[in-house]
């Protein structure tokens, strides 16, 4: 392995463009798919934009409302290029897997302990977290393999953390037929004797059939599952694949879900899509341009309902239109402008369910450019902006946030490396509220950071970040692979 895969979002909201992306991840699992065209350009680019796993005081990721439904963690804007069955892990090294004395099993593991003195209403408190991210392959058959890639956190409260897209999967080969059956388990912080807090589990079994050079099939059976909102999101989706020439491919993919609620107060319904995409390479530009359009039909068994608790205790509806016909459309384009420079663009408009309302539209668009430059330097530049419109009633508020990331590193000597990062974000009516209300998110945060090498792996890391001109948090670790 050479980077950690970057973890897209579950299944839950039904984005098209999640689930096509997870598709075709599927396919490049058995060797089916074309790799990514950014190259190792991938794992900086991610290094350099805001994640969800604060890292060394990375900065606080702006959330994306079209994809609020789709995982118990924040959401960001940048999801080209992630993947769903391996980790989010900021494009670090992943763990190198060895034979481990036992036929056919190969892994490898990293030890992450740090602490953190941060600020909290006004007052700075310290605390201690450990991280273990697991990559392990174990050969039944030639044809058939169990692998388990996981990012386990612990902290100094005993709460236990899950990263998305930790995943226990089973892949089998019978010649053109390629078959993956998964458990994707994702858990904010959580007690091991109390509820499992905000966890998400995406289990599903997947086929790949290559009818021929020309022609494959891919086929895929979800069943979402999150306890924040007692819900359960069982969903169907396939894509028919053709190569017309070595740059041209296209098909069609569509895709049917069906939503259950334990609570009155969410609405159950079906959604279904159905689509079409092309994909154009440009070899002598090593670009990639691949775009999908199609249309999608939410129906709902009625208005979403809010709790009224005071006499009469009753639910009532919001007002809200209860069903969907619309297009959505998606576009990216990938390209390596150099031994150590890419870009890419990506737009889109589209649906995605909501359990404040009955389900959202939103058009977003975001870029990122990371270049390597003379003597150690690495500029990584991103920006987003997203326009949501919510399904009406008395949440007819509509909602839009843009913003960007800036992350510049440094080789200082030759075990040394320095790095500093910038984010800043703005949004408008129906966003709510992030974290401590004594921190004004307006203003920017930015932090530094540094990387000592200690060798055969190992290093040693620090940081401390910003919020304004208040210090917002100081945080020291080491990586120890073994």
């Amino acid at each position: 392995m050479g980077t950690l895969s970057l973890a897209a979002y579950g299944q839950l909201g039904v984005a098209p463009s999640q689930t096509g992306a997870f598709l075709e991840e599927l396919r490049e699992r058995h060797g089916y798919e074309q790799k990514d065209v950014l190259g190792e350009d991938r794992a900086a680019l991610e290094a350099g934009r805001p994640t969800i796993r604060p890292y060394l005081l990375r900065p606080f990721s702006s959330d994306a409302m079209r994809l609020d439904e789709d995982n118990p963690f924040g959401t960001g804007h940048y999801q080209v290029g992630r993947e769903y069955l391996n980790p989010w892990n900021e494009g670090l090294s992943a763990p190198v897997r060895t034979p481990c004395g036992i036929e056919g099993l190969e892994a490898g593991f990293v030890f992450e302990p740090m602490g953190t003195l941060s600020r909290f209403s006004d007052q700075y408190r310290g605390s201690a977290v450990a991280w273990l991210d697991v990559s392990a392959r174990y050969a039944v058959t030639p044809g058939q393999w169990l692998t388990l890639d996981a990012s386990f956190g612990l902290n100094d409260y005993s709460y236990l953390a899950l990263l998305p897209g930790s995943t226990l999967a089973y892949d089998l080969i019978f010649g053109p037929v390629a078959i993956t059956v998964y458990d994707r388990v994702t858990t904010r912080w959580a007690k091991f004797d109390e509820s499992w807090g905000n966890w998400q589990n995406d289990v599903g079994a997947a086929v790949t059939w290559q009818v021929n050079p020309d022609w494959a099939l891919t086929l895929n059976y979800n069943e979402a599952s999150r306890e924040t909102r007692d819900r359960v999101t069982r969903s169907l989706n396939g894509v028919a694949h053709f190569t017309a020439s070595e740059v041209w491919r296209g098909g069609i993919e569509a895709g049917y879900a069906w939503t259950e609620y334990e609570s009155p107060a969410f609405n159950q319904g079906h959604q279904r899509r159905i689509g079409a995409f092309a994909e154009r390479a440009f070899p002598a530009q090593a670009a990639l341009l691949k775009v999908s359009v199609g249309f999608q039909n939410f129906e709902f068994e009625r208005g979403t309902l809010i709790f009224v608790g005071f006499p009469p205790f009753a639910y009532f509806s919001t007002g809200e239109p209860p069903d969907l016909s619309a297009p959505y459309f998606n576009a990216i384009f990938s390209q390596k402008l150099g031994p150590s420079i890419s870009h890419e663009l990506e737009v889109g408009y589209e649906s995605t369910l909501n359990s404040t309302v009955n389900y959202i539209t939103a058009a977003y668009a975001n870029y990122g450019l990371t270049a390597g430059f003379w003597r150690g330097t690495r500029l990584t530049v991103s920006g987003f902006v997203e326009n949501v419109d919510r399904s009406g009633g008395v949440f007819v508020r509509d909602a839009y946030e843009t913003g960007g990331d800036l992350y510049l590193t440094q080789t200082l000597c030759a075990k040394l490396t320095a790095g500093f990062n910038f984010h800043y974000a703005v949004g408008g009516t129906g966003r709510i509220p992030r974290g401590d209300s004594t921190i004004n998110y307006d203003d920017p945060i930015y932090g530094v950071t540094f990387d000592y090498a200690l060798g055969e792996g190992r290093s040693f890391k620090m940081g401390c970040t910003f919020i304004g001109c208040d210090p917002l948090a100081l945080t020291a670790g080491l990586r120890i692979p073994f």
